[in-house]
């Protein structure tokens, strides 16, 4: 996290940079009236009565006039009070006394030779002493027909944006983290921590749930329950007392999810903690993890999260399943924004002849299942088995996903009245394609129906005559139904 002094430091450094480059004439032209009016930013004084602006601004001006350098291009720049050159603060102090010339030059270009753009050598030797002399031949010029700029040194752009401001003031910040106590975080923890922040597909919230959860600052029933007597230490799921490391790996409902992921995990195998899960996680990401299996894990371990959130605030249950399709379907629309899709693909043989169905997932470490007559068939990578899982065949159950687009309906009655009248009914269809990119939402009324059964049949027809009008080939068509998981179109 951001220390927010150094983000404020370099928010008014970037506006300190901005006065100093002229980059708001109108607004640089007010604060030299009032408060460098004979002389410019570079030699301003800290004057007694100032705004809290400009007190702000002179703050940080040291830290401005010592990392600029003007780049000398028609040469056009004060020689007294600009940092064209290393001695331009004690300019004055390396002037010849008694001064002989009889106008002193005003601009870089003065120093030159007429005509050209070569140090003047005999002229700066009648003006300046030796020091002085050589550090002035010493400074580069770059010829061109433009004005002078001011560039910022430790940028390689020469620009002070607010990012580059930032780095600066942060590359000898050493925030030194907690090594004990209940904000304690490993190195492994921290590695994960950056991975996670680096990944370009996973989204903000739930690398912000990676931060808290690795700090200790989720608030499961334990935690929660310690401040309040209010509220219930046990898990809504299994009655035990509810710590992290129960919440996301040793909870009946947890373990369900892990062993029914891709590849399966026998989340108890995993080291117990009493209070967090960095040892865990450290055992479950290590440095050979992929993005696309960082990205799986995050986002199976925040639908755990959401699912015992629903359960303890809404009463509303998840089944292991809509975990494994809100993870799937979570992923594949960021891949899909990212223009990172994956190949993927399912090769089908024909049952009757005895073969197996294999789900192929390319890309990957992944197993994947389908059921064929009553049984899960697995198909496991060796190197996929870290967690004391058996190398051979493994039996579990996992629904497929579909590819390609996906169709979800839902649709909902009025209140039963005792008796099968037609009455109102809405129904709700969203589509979407992840290779076009196209999402679509609509809500429509059916004005007479007699049964929930009539109004899923009607949401059904409708998304299918919507998406024969959008000449989609192959779509999956995923309902509520028990009695089916999904519904192929094409």
């Amino acid at each position: 996290m951001r220390d927010l002094v150094t983000v404020n430091r370099s928010l008014i450094l970037h506006v300190a940079w901005n006065v100093a480059t002229g980059k708001n004439a109108f607004l640089t032209a007010i604060l030299k009236a009032k408060y460098f009016p004979n002389t410019s930013f570079w030699s301003a004084g800290n004057n007694s009565t100032k705004s809290v602006f400009w007190s702000s601004v002179m703050q940080v001006k040291d830290i401005i006039v010592n990392n600029c350098i003007i780049q000398i291009q028609k040469g056009n720049s004060s020689i007294w009070s600009t940092p064209w050159c290393s001695i331009w603060k004690e300019i004055h102090n390396h002037l010849n006394l008694p001064v002989t010339v009889q106008n002193l030059p005003q601009k870089i270009s003065d120093l030159w030779t007429p005509g050209s753009m070569n140090w003047n050598a005999d002229f700066i030797n009648e003006v300046f002493d030796s020091d002085a002399t050589t550090a002035i031949q010493n400074t580069p010029v770059v010829p061109s027909d433009c004005n002078d700029v001011v560039k910022w040194r430790p940028s390689s752009k020469g620009s002070c944006s607010t990012k580059e401001a930032f780095r600066f003031l942060n590359k000898d910040l050493q925030v030194q983290l907690p090594t004990n106590g209940a904000r304690s975080i490993t190195g492994e923890a921290m590695e994960i921590l950056r991975k996670v922040w680096k990944h370009k597909l996973i989204p903000p919230n739930i690398k912000t749930f990676a931060w808290r959860l690795i700090r200790r600052a989720i608030a499961t029933g334990a935690r929660a329950g310690s401040l309040s007597s209010k509220i219930v230490k046990n898990c809504d799921s299994c009655s035990m007392i509810e710590n992290d490391s129960h919440l996301f790996f040793r909870c009946s409902f947890a373990r369900a999810v892990w062993f029914s992921a891709r590849p399966p995990l026998r989340s108890s195998m995993l080291p117990f903690e009493q209070d967090g899960v960095q040892e865990a996680l450290a055992a479950l990401i290590t440095r050979t993890t992929s993005d696309a299996d960082l990205h799986r894990i995050w986002t199976t371990l925040w639908y755990i999260w959401k699912a015992r959130n629903d359960i303890r605030f809404n009463r509303k249950k998840w089944t292991v399943w809509q975990v494994h399709h809100a993870v799937q379907t979570d992923i594949e629309i960021a891949s899909s924004y990212n223009n990172t899709c994956e190949d993927t693909g399912i090769t089908v043989v024909d049952p009757s002849k005895g073969n197996k169905i294999l789900l192929q997932v390319q890309n990957s470490h992944s197993a994947g299942t389908l059921q064929q007559g009553g049984r899960a068939e697995g198909i496991q990578r060796h190197e996929d088995f870290q967690m004391g899982l058996p190398s051979n065949d493994i039996t579990c159950r996992l629904p497929v996903m579909p590819l390609g687009a996906k169709c979800y309906t839902d649709a909902s009655l009025t209140t039963d009245i005792g008796e099968q009248q037609p009455r109102m009914a809405g129904i709700g269809i969203f589509i979407i394609d992840p290779v076009r990119r196209h999402k679509f939402f609509i809500k429509a009324q059916v004005k007479r129906s007699t049964s929930v059964l009539m109004a899923e049949a009607a949401a059904m027809a409708t998304a299918s005559t919507i998406i024969r009008l959008l000449n989609m080939n192959v779509v999956s068509f995923l309902t509520d139904n028990r009695s089916s998981e999904f519904l192929q179109w094409g």
